[in-house]
């Protein structure tokens, strides 16, 4: 039996008193991607350039080359469309390479990409080709890539949106230019996970997805890089 001056804790002081060594105390666990619905996935590496508790990630001087200054006026809020200084290449996908898709771009460093050619998903025209990881690089998402034969880019990323496990409610949409070829883009709120930017242009579409509003912005500057370095 307890003594007369023992005190009594709720499982939630407990808690606080000795918090978990894989997360800050009082935050979640972070929801984890995977490339298709119901697909398992290898336990993740441990991460590099992650922050302490209490500590914010700086926007400048990551070595991984990700998380470049902003250029003027711009911002990287979630459903927003603007653009933050695009991330440093690494490699490329394109014919020839792990993902041979109708077109060419740039990869930003460490992010590694794979062909997912063989699960064979396809839903109203658009197919999913590959994703490129961006784990290796320290952060928590991925860069996937589809290809269309008909109908125009509006209506690729409509489609795209809609797909359950990627896409999501467009909070703000653009006709662009992208690769000389009239393209569009949107930026999505995606359903139980971190916001969501996607374009799509001459049968291509790329979608960059994440975990939460902080991977969502250490990865823009990767997306960036394959729409402004996309050629046909």
């Amino acid at each position: 039996m307890c003594g007369a001056g023992a005190v009594h804790l709720s499982a939630h002081d407990r808690a606080a008193a000795h918090p978990r060594p894989d997360r800050c105390p009082g935050q979640p666990h972070r929801r984890v991607l995977s490339p298709l619905p119901g697909a398992r996935r290898a336990p993740l590496r441990p991460r590099t350039n992650v922050r302490r508790c209490g500590q914010r990630r700086r926007a400048a001087g990551r070595r991984d080359g990700l998380t470049q200054p902003l250029s003027v006026g711009s911002t990287v809020a979630p459903g927003a469309i603007a653009d933050p200084v695009p991330a440093a290449a690494g490699g490329k996908i394109g014919p020839g390479t792990a993902c041979g898709i109708p077109a060419t771009l740039s990869t930003a460093e460490k992010w590694s990409p794979k062909d997912l050619a063989k699960w064979a998903l396809v839903e109203d025209g658009v197919t999913l080709r590959c994703e490129i990881d961006a784990k290796p690089a320290g952060v928590l998402g991925f860069i996937w890539v589809f290809t269309y034969e008909s109908g125009d880019a509006a209506q690729a990323l409509t489609t795209v949106a809609a797909m359950s496990g990627f896409g999501g409610e467009k909070s703000a949409e653009r006709q662009i230019t992208i690769g000389g070829k009239d393209g569009a883009e949107a930026a999505l709120a995606r359903d139980e996970a971190g916001p969501g930017r996607a374009f799509a242009a001459n049968g291509v579409v790329v979608l960059w997805g994440s975990v939460d509003e902080e991977e969502f912005a250490s990865g823009l500057p990767a997306y960036v890089l394959a729409r402004t370095s996309i050629t046909f």
